[in-house]
Parts: structure tokens; C-alpha cells; sequence
């Protein structure tokens, strides 16, 4: 028995939504899958909501009836800042006010490693560790880890925010063994 009626997953098309999009599927009766091109073909299961995350009132909107968001939408990389202003911050603050206006009280956030990223490579940190962002990708994602602590203290809504270092289908090197998340892992 589905655990959720309805999980939305932002960034639904990327390489990592698209290892949630299959995984997810035992914990809900509806999975959304959003992101700014129509999908494909849809499972039974599948809906979908075709937006910007720029756009506050679509994005608002596709938050409604969810019981979960999964939130891995917004720019990937270091880009532009314009686009990382929309897509990430702007984006994720409608996330966040979709969930609040909608009662939704779980989100979890795909963070990154940029978030920490200037730390020494041989250095041990922690969770406590200040954040020492390596660019305005990793600035963003600063952001949006404050905006959900935000969001918790206020509102109530919890947030796992994962600081995802590596995620391909496989280890590329001997070195990316330490930072390396499978797939399998991901949706875990």
C-alpha cells in the first residue's frame, strides 16, 4: 500500500529525477513529474506539470494535492547567473510557498557538495561544518538549504536536504569511489 497519494518530483527529465521517477513509484498512487518540456509516454501512475519554476503561480499550482515534493529542479550546474536566479532561488522559494499555501509538509532537496566546496579536499568535516560555497551554483544551494530551516521554523514543513557530491551510473575513477552515490542509493 502507497505510503502517499501524491508525490511531486521537480527536475523529473534529469539524470537523477529520472532514477526517482521509477523508484518512487511503490510510494505513492500518483506520481507529478514536472519539468519544462512534456514527457513522454506516462505510466498509469504518472501525471505531469509542465512548467518553469520561474513561474511563481504555475509552480504554485503544481504543488496542490501533493503530499511530498521531491525537489531536484532548477539549473544542474554552474551557468548564467540569471538562470540560476530563476530556476534555482526564485524557483525553489515558489517550491517552498507552493508547500506552505498547500499543507505540504515534506520536501527533500537535492543540495550538492558546491554548497561546502572550498573546503581543502584532504579535509575531515562535519555536518556542522560553515558553508563555504565554490560558486553561484553553490550559492544557490546555500540558499535553498537556508529557505527550508526557514520554512521548518516557521511553517513546519521538513526538509532533507541531501549535499549529493557524485551520482552517475557508475564511479568514473578511483577517486570519485569517496564522493560516489549510485542511483539505487539516491532513491534509497
Amino acid at each position: 500500500m502507497p505510503h502517499y497519494e501524491r508525490i511531486l518530483i521537480t527536475g523529473a527529465a534529469g539524470r537523477l529525477g529520472s532514477q526517482l521517477r521509477k523508484g518512487l513509484a511503490p510510494l505513492a498512487r500518483t506520481i507529478r513529474l514536472a519539468g519544462r518540456e512534456p514527457f513522454g509516454d506516462l505510466a498509469p501512475h504518472e501525471e505531469q506539470a509542465v512548467f518553469d519554476l520561474a513561474d511563481m503561480e504555475a509552480t504554485i499550482a503544481a504543488t496542490k494535492d501533493c503530499d511530498a515534493i521531491v525537489h531536484f529542479g532548477g539549473a544542474p550546474l554552474e551557468c548564467e547567473w540569471q538562470t540560476i536566479l530563476d530556476s534555482s532561488i526564485r524557483g525553489s522559494y515558489h517550491i517552498y510557498e507552493g508547500a506552505r499555501k498547500h499543507g505540504v509538509k515534506r520536501v527533500v532537496y537535492a543540495s550538492s557538495v558546491h554548497a561546502i566546496g572550498y573546503h581543502e579536499v584532504e579535509a575531515h568535516i562535519g555536518v556542522d561544518a560553515p558553508v563555504r560555497p565554490d560558486s553561484l551554483y553553490g550559492v544557490s544551494k546555500n540558499f535553498v538549504e537556508s529557505l527550508s530551516r526557514l520554512y521548518w521554523d516557521k511553517f513546519g514543513i521538513e526538509t532533507a536536504c541531501l549535499r549529493i557530491f557524485s551520482s552517475f551510473p557508475e564511479p568514473a575513477d578511483r577517486r570519485m569511489l569517496w564522493s560516489y552515490l549510485s542511483f539505487a542509493d539516491c532513491v534509497r
